[in-house]
């Protein structure tokens, strides 16, 4: 509301949503679920709609910018501060701007309809020539400017057409096929609110981490998933039809091998109607007198655990799909053990520690505090923070290696054995070497590589086959790195050594493989060895005659040479 009428927030709140709804009913638009009603309801800058196709969230997003393009011009009339409101409707290309053509029949073909007369002083559609834009020309205000509304489609295909003026509004069409910049560089320094529909893609893991960012009111942002009961039309006999094959896809079943054919095909079909969900109404919402309800999670619905369906049915962001570390966070579906723990082992009191980092100061910092076992490696704790300058990297090192030495008893200056410093990032090894802190002397190209350093983190996040001992722990208080871990996944467009092979942050990635490519277990607690091979036994008196020179003498699979042995 404007500053020229004197009413309360609460006031103000309450006429704009009833005249906001005044609008809805004008144009007969009705919801026909309560999530999209929530939707509506909010106010805050940033919404994200997140849901499984074909859900009217394009619809939906259009409709909740409607009575502000409306409501905007009949401020006209009395607020002397209005001014012209600029919207765009941002999307991958011309054609993928659905919100658009809703627009377009709202604005320019049923307005009259709906009972608002305005003038519209510009109004093309050609998608071709990437010409769409809406022009209302509201008059003049109390001022004697001219007020109106420029609805326009701003193409990502060139992405230097976003470098504008400020911008009242912007919808981001298919937000999870727009580059990360469209957001970050240009319209978050000049959109007024955002509405973001989509549906969830594993290329865009950074739509992920805004929505995580939603449960912190002061962000205003808010993030929202419809199911197909928002749609009308929604197709769920093919819904029902795809649900099923998925399930199919999980049927297991236990029979010896040398069973009959006819022993086979009986087997499975009664494990097909074990585990195949049939609705009793093909055309009907999943519910719980319609097969089962799969968008209530306590149902366990086996089609919504499966990537693709989740994804495109469910509206579910899914990362096992090239996901590019392993980490289990709770016991697997076979019982493997998990990575992820919450106590503290008996060996950390007689343990050494390894330190590593990845440096950058406005994309952020990973710092990792490592405990080195017989054949184990902890990530104990660790520093996850943007805009660290090379000094609070290494005061921050100092502080951290402090207070861990006061809780296990130990030295401070014996506890470390190894600093691993980032081997892009001289500046920070200088810093260290300043204080006295040595920085563990290994190739810098070798240790860049990441092909080998993967091939390293790998081998220790497998469990020992005679023991079933992983060789890579983490505890559960290094939030940011597990969260890190769980997202980040592979590029399958580019090739593994090109610069955006990896999508999402990879800090912490970074700072495990500097890591172990320097051979971190230690070979001080014999008691947790296990025998050698000869060929080990062989291979470490080769390297002990060779340590002084620090020899790069293992190959990796890839046919890269890494750091390999250093004792």
């Amino acid at each position: 509301m404007s500053a020229a009428l004197d009413t309360s927030p609460e006031d103000s709140a309450r006429w704009e949503q009833e005249a906001r709804q005044a609008v809805w009913d004008a144009y007969e638009y009705e919801t026909q679920e309560e999530a999209v009603n929530v939707f509506h309801a909010s106010r805050a800058r940033t919404k994200i709609v997140s849901c499984p196709a074909r859900t009217s969230k394009s619809y939906a997003s259009w409709k909740d910018v409607l009575p502000d393009i409306l409501l905007h011009g009949a401020r006209v009339a009395f607020d002397p501060d209005v001014k012209t409101q600029i919207g765009w409707i941002v999307a991958p290309n011309y054609v993928l701007a659905k919100e658009f053509d809703y627009a377009w029949t709202d604005l320019v073909e049923n307005a009259s309809r709906a009972g608002f007369n305005f003038n519209i002083d510009r109004k093309s559609n050609n998608v071709t020539q990437g010409d769409m834009q809406i022009v209302i020309n509201w008059g003049k205000n109390l001022k004697g400017d001219v007020v109106r509304d420029i609805i326009t489609v701003k193409s990502a295909t060139n992405i230097n057409v976003l470098q504008s003026e400020e911008v009242d509004w912007a919808i981001l069409s298919e937000a999870a096929r727009l580059p990360q910049l469209v957001w970050t560089k240009f319209l978050s320094t000049r959109v007024g609110r955002s509405i973001w529909p989509t549906t969830p893609d594993i290329q865009a893991v950074w739509i992920w981490d805004e929505i995580q960012k939603s449960s912190n009111p002061a962000l205003e942002i808010a993030s929202f998933n419809f199911t197909g009961k928002a749609n009308p039309g929604y197709d769920w006999n093919r819904y029902w039809l795809e649900h099923m094959k998925t399930e199919m896809d999980c049927v297991f079943i236990d029979i010896d091998d040398e069973a009959s054919d006819d022993e086979y095909d009986k087997a499975y079909d009664d494990a097909e109607s074990k585990f195949v969900v049939r609705p009793i109404d093909m055309k009907a919402p999943p519910s719980a007198e319609n097969g089962h309800d799969c968008f209530d999670d306590t149902t366990e619905c086996r089609s919504m655990k499966a990537d693709g369906f989740a994804e495109q049915f469910g509206g579910k962001w899914v990362f096992h799909r090239g996901r590019v570390v392993p980490l289990r966070e709770t016991e697997g579906a076979n019982g493997q053990p998990p990575h992820v723990i919450d106590f503290d082992l008996d060996w950390y009191e007689y343990a050494r520690m390894d330190v590593s980092f990845d440096y950058g100061y406005s994309d952020g910092t990973c710092i990792g505090f490592w405990f080195i076992g017989g054949s184990q490696v902890v990530l104990y704790d660790s520093v996850y923070e943007t805009e660290m300058t090379p000094d609070d990297v290494a005061s921050e090192v100092m502080s951290k290696i402090q207070k861990i030495a006061l809780k296990f008893n130990r030295d401070p200056k014996s506890l470390v054995r190894r600093y691993v410093g980032d081997p892009q990032q001289p500046a920070v090894e200088e810093q260290f070497r300043r204080r006295g802190i040595p920085i563990w002397p290994v190739d810098k190209l070798m240790q860049r590589s990441r092909k080998a350093g993967h091939l390293e983190l790998m081998n220790l996040l497998k469990a020992d086959p005679a023991t079933g001992e992983l060789g890579m722990l983490v505890h559960k208080r290094n939030r940011e790195v597990i969260k890190e871990w769980s997202t980040l996944r592979r590029n399958d467009k580019v090739g593994e050594d090109a610069p955006s092979s990896l999508i999402g942050r990879d800090h912490a990635y970074d700072m495990a493989r500097y890591f172990v490519m320097t051979k971190p277990i230690s070979r001080d607690l014999i008691s947790r060895r296990h025998k050698k091979s000869d060929f080990e036994v062989a291979r470490q008196r080769i390297l002990r005659t060779q340590y002084r020179e620090r020899v790069v003498t293992v190959q990796s699979q890839y046919g890269a040479r890494r750091v390999g042995g250093m004792l």
